[in-house]
């Protein structure tokens, strides 16, 4: 089991506070934020029709009144019916009833300029709703000069005030017109849709954002493409197109998009294409609402990327909802899967996970899963999800170091029902210091508890665990953040867990913490294929600085008692620097916790209904609204980084009496360094004597000649 997904002692991540304030930026213009793209204008008006009524669909089915059912998702390449050309002004079809939760669209009027072969489409409330929502103006007040400064900056980037409701006014658009943004191709050619109620305003708003951009792209050029007018920014990859009701900011290779656009036929439209219909099918979006075909995008990218290979997880369309709610960002979502994907064979529905009853507080992560043991127990069924990826020699390594066929534990031993849970003790993410264990808990649903408890005594013969007084009961020892673990057998599971938040024996959290009934009643629901939930304080914890201490000075030889004096005062110095940088990193991680708890927590499970794969839950901050949660981001922030500053300038105080310190020791040092004899560069040569004569040899007699 592995838990060090956390680092905590991570020092090249972001510093807390920073991620305070991109969280509390992101809540603040959650609604308004998501609209970053330059101020466009919009497409054509292929047909002048009420914004009440709906356009046209391929799907006739209504929208169930009840969206906990998920309806069976369309066909994404059904056929749409043909409808009246532009030209013709035919009444208008009948609008179909649309229920108060329907996705934005359901009936978005902006479809109707998008190409319906388009790879993702998403569609924003109108935003004047979500300015009301988000109360844009009392928060961006609440944070003082860092919204004005981010207000500014939005300014300065695109050369349009787009957090100003007044600002849409005066330059011509429709704040009560949905807002679009589409992916047109796989070039990754996009359309911003925004609606228009003066187009001479619009066309001098769009002057005059080119000349109030920080990136100066200079004096659109001004054309007409049919009866619309086309304002094409130096470098010819961004134009601004108006015509009608509609301004379509076009960004990316153009080629023909421009006549594309303004001469689109109502059946070859998206109002009449599957977003629709996938829209009006998933029964929640009503803030956030889109529609993507996953397998051609992703496939641009990587044509064997393993989220839409048909052998992998084999995903295909995904419509998605989200809807700003009291106490909660809900999300729903509707994905087709092919039915020879990993995903689809090896999942299936089953209960809520027992490990739940075992949890006292609600996890900072858990996720719980019912897999099919015969099929994720083969290999070879992970070398078909990405080329290169043999697990079984990883089951070998792992057989030969403990025993352990984790294969076929997997598929002889156990059921398939898994989950895991973390929990971070509540001080972690602001404390600095010593670090409290984590709480840590693993169940598997085992077919036979006998085999299970054979495999479990051979890891206690090798050390591995060991054995507890009662049957089926055995134990790991702690060893640095993660906790002594307690390992029963009974009841049909083995369940593994230790440290805060964990007790075998309860009570749940489910059942004894009212405090987010939305993440309990998202883990706790049966029939579902899983569920996963994730805390914003996991981020922080992973995030929290952990600074070494500094190296201690190496000592000289032959110090006076005045550089010994100085060294002393130095060490005393750094003693309290460091206790004032702790209590500035302090102050960073708890500001960043602070605004973790408001942000809360995400939690998901999913289904299957009628083939489709389901999506439910959100992002549970608690608050009354999206509006009190914001302004408390931004007091908590405001208040946070007062804090902080006041703890970086005692900080840089102290820092700063260290560094004189330091040029005084310099200054005691250089006197004795220049009264001390110059060390010889080179060691003198060692004197030379000649070697004695040897002595003299006598010569050798001649040889006597030889007789004749």
């Amino acid at each position: 089991m592995t838990t060090r997904f956390i680092r905590f002692d991570s020092s090249h991540a972001a510093r807390p506070g920073r991620i305070a304030r991109n969280l509390v930026i992101a809540g603040a213009v959650f609604g308004a934020g998501c609209k970053k793209d330059p101020p466009a204008a919009a497409a054509p008006a292929p047909v002048a029709a009420p914004k009440t009524e709906a356009p046209a669909s391929a799907d006739p089915k209504s929208t169930p009144a009840d969206p906990s059912p998920a309806p069976t998702a369309p066909a994404p390449t059904a056929p749409a019916p043909t409808a009246a050309a532009p030209t013709e002004q035919a009444a208008p079809p009948a609008a179909e009833p649309v229920a108060a939760d329907a996705s934005v669209l359901a009936t978005a009027p902006f479809l109707a300029a998008v190409p319906n072969n388009a790879l993702m489409v998403v569609g924003f409330r109108a935003p004047a709703a979500l300015f009301e929502a988000m109360d844009e103006p009392g928060v961006m007040a609440a944070l003082g000069k860092p919204g004005q400064e981010y207000r500014d900056g939005i300014k300065a980037l695109f050369g349009f005030s787009l957090l100003d409701p007044a600002a849409w006014t005066a330059a011509g658009l429709d704040l009560q017109a949905p807002v679009g943004w589409v992916i047109a191709s796989e070039s990754g050619l996009t359309l911003t849709y925004f609606g228009v109620t003066d187009p001479t305003l619009a066309a001098a708003a769009v002057k005059k954002m080119a000349a109030d951009m920080v990136w100066s792209p200079g004096d659109p050029t001004e054309s007409k493409v049919g009866e619309a007018t086309a304002f094409t920014f130096s470098g010819g990859k961004f134009t601004i197109l108006l015509h009608g009701k509609y301004a379509i900011a076009v960004a990316g290779e153009h080629g023909d998009i421009l006549t594309r656009l303004t001469t689109l036929k109502p059946e070859d439209a998206m109002s009449a294409g599957p977003a629709v219909a996938a829209a009006k099918a998933l029964g929640a979006g009503k803030d956030v609402g889109f529609w993507v075909r996953l397998s051609p995008m992703l496939g641009a990218i990587n044509p064997q990327h393993p989220l839409i290979l048909p052998t992998a997880f084999g995903l295909q369309d995904l419509t998605g909802g989200i809807d700003l709610d009291a106490g909660a960002i809900k999300m729903k979502g509707l994905i087709t899967v092919a039915d020879t994907s990993l995903l689809k064979r090896g999942v299936k529905s089953g209960p809520k996970n027992a490990l739940l009853g075992a949890l006292t507080e609600a996890p900072d992560f858990y996720v719980a899963l019912h897999v099919d043991p015969a099929v994720m127990s083969d290999p070879t069924n992970y070398q078909a999800v990405t080329e290169g990826l043999d697990v079984s020699r990883d089951l070998e390594r792992l057989k030969e170091a403990t025993g352990l066929d984790l294969a076929a534990l997997l598929k002889d031993h156990l059921t398939g029902d898994l989950a895991y849970s973390l929990t971070i003790p509540s001080d972690l993410a602001a404390a600095d210091g010593a670090e409290p264990p984590i709480g840590v808990a693993f169940h598997a649903g085992v077919k036979d508890e006998a085999a299970v408890n054979t495999l479990l005594g051979t890891l206690a013969d090798k050390g591995l665990l060991t054995r507890g007084d009662g049957a089926g009961t055995y134990a790991v020892a702690a060893a640095g953040a993660l906790p002594a673990f307690s390992v029963t057998v009974a009841g049909g599971a083995v369940l593994v867990g230790g440290g805060p938040g964990f007790a075998p024996a309860g009570p749940s959290f489910t059942q004894t913490v009212p405090a987010n009934p939305g993440i309990a009643a998202i883990l706790g629901a049966d029939d579902r294929l899983g569920s996963f939930a994730i805390d914003s304080q996991v981020i922080v914890a992973s995030s929290r600085p952990k600074d070494a201490p500094a190296a201690p000075e190496a000592l000289q030889p032959d110090e006076s008692e005045a550089i010994k004096a100085k060294r002393a005062e130095i060490a005393a110095a750094r003693a309290k620097a460091q206790v004032a940088a702790a209590a500035a990193s302090a102050a960073d991680s708890a500001l960043a916790s602070a605004v973790a708890k408001i942000v809360g927590a995400m939690a998901l499970n999913a289904r299957v209904v009628d083939g489709t794969i389901v999506i439910e839950g959100g992002q549970y901050y608690g608050a009354a609204t999206v509006a009190a949660a914001s302004k408390a981001l931004a007091e908590a922030f405001t208040a946070g980084m007062s804090e902080i500053a006041k703890a970086q300038a005692a900080s840089s105080t102290e820092q700063e009496a260290v560094s004189k310190l330091e040029a005084e020791l310099d200054a005691l040092r250089a006197p004795a360094a220049e009264a001390a004899p110059a060390a010889p560069t080179e060691a003198p040569a060692a004197p030379v004597e000649a070697p004695a004569a040897p002595p003299e040899v006598p010569a050798a007699p001649a040889a006597p000649d030889a007789p004749k």
